[in-house]
């Protein structure tokens, strides 16, 4: 009985997040690992690294099983065995739908030893696939329920300063120079079509990272989008922590890490 009315005396228990999942889209060195310890350091949230795009993989399943129902399905001996899509009538799209929901959340927090309200991921690895991103993105918000998609962004110098730092022989043996404006002309074009995609859909918020280490003040808008109560002492624990491997000189006093 105390517990139980520990929890009815307490507002920030009974209150609930506006999603029950989360992504990060992003491209690599935008500092996504900070942010993404940033969400994490909220209550009953699990926002898990980088899975290789692991999801790219359902889409492209999900979008042949589309295409072979909707476009082959009306064969005229479509229940033959004689017909090259013999079966392609009884596929279901909408069940595999329903079917990576179960997987995405099984391969991500399965088994946790603590109750979670919102799990989800980050991932960098979109600029070699941005001619369908927003199709992409469609499918995501259907394989994850209620789905909160934040964008994150970066200066593109620093990126590129961070790349350098990170890859800095292979840029030098590669020395072409129409690679380094080929990668800014790419991550201009996420950027656009992040703002463009977040213009449209109410469910996204755009994330500056230059706003991020400012501290706390700067971060409460991305913690209302999301529904949670923003602990100061958490969240300048967790910008003082070490992420990810290359420390960007900003951080250097903080001991922060991108």
């Amino acid at each position: 009985m105390k517990k139980l009315r520990r929890f009815f005396n307490n507002p920030i228990a009974r209150k609930s997040l506006n999603y029950k999942t989360i992504i990060i889209v992003t491209y690599g060195r935008s500092g996504s690992t900070l942010l993404q310890g940033i969400i994490n350091s909220i209550r009953g949230v699990r926002v898990r690294g980088e899975n290789m795009e692991f999801c790219r993989g359902l889409y492209e399943a999900w979008r042949s099983l589309y295409i072979a129902k909707t476009f082959h399905a009306k064969e005229n001996n479509i229940s033959q065995p004689s017909c090259s899509w013999f079966g392609a009538d009884e596929l279901n799209p909408d069940q595999f739908l329903h079917q990576c929901q179960t997987l995405i959340r099984e391969q991500l927090i399965a088994g946790h030893s603590f109750p979670i309200s919102c799990y989800g991921f980050k991932e960098i690895r979109y600029l070699h696939h941005l001619d369908d991103l927003p199709d992409y993105l469609d499918f995501l918000s259907q394989v994850m329920p209620n789905c909160a998609i934040v964008f994150n962004m970066r200066s593109h110098d620093a990126v590129y300063a961070s790349m350098l730092r990170t890859i800095r022989q292979d840029l030098q043996k590669q020395n072409d120079p129409t690679q380094t404006k080929s990668l800014l002309d790419d991550l201009q074009r996420a950027d656009d079509m992040f703002r463009d995609y977040s213009n449209t859909h109410p469910n996204c918020y755009i994330n500056i990272y230059e706003d991020l280490i400012q501290g706390p003040a700067k971060i409460k808008p991305l913690f209302d989008f999301l529904g949670a109560e923003l602990n100061e002492n958490k969240v300048n624990t967790t910008l003082n922590k070490i992420h990810s491997y290359d420390v960007h000189p900003d951080l250097k006093k903080t001991h922060s890490k991108i």
